[in-house]
């Protein structure tokens, strides 16, 4: 069996199956402030591993990488900002949150369709 040339390919599906994995398990949403946050945090970091993971394996050019990658660190500085605006305005905050989570979905959608089937 020949092995991938980058063994963090591997993450990817992993982190997939255990993500689908928690969802059929019932694993509660995130309810309070700080665990949506979190959660926003490491949906920004799955996509970027998504397309450093895209990018090591060939599937996209460096630019679409760079321009994919360029939008995650936007969409972390959001998530910054949401948490910022939520200490003095948390219906705002909340709102932000939502609009930077909405992106990153979209984010990733757009790059799981280049992964390999």
């Amino acid at each position: 069996m020949r092995l991938p040339r980058q063994p963090y390919s591997l993450l990817l599906p992993l982190l997939l199956l255990v993500l689908s994995a928690c969802a059929t398990l019932n694993v509660p949403a995130p309810t309070t402030w700080n665990q949506r946050v979190l959660a926003a945090y490491n949906l920004e970091d799955g996509v970027v591993q998504s397309i450093q993971t895209l990018a090591a394996a060939g599937k996209v050019s460096k630019a679409t990488a760079q321009s994919a990658h360029d939008k995650a660190v936007e969409l972390r500085n959001a998530i910054d900002l949401a948490d910022q605006i939520h200490g003095g305005n948390p219906t705002a905050g909340e709102d932000a949150l939502g609009t930077a989570i909405k992106a990153l979905q979209a984010l990733q959608t757009e790059i799981q369709k280049r992964q390999p089937t």
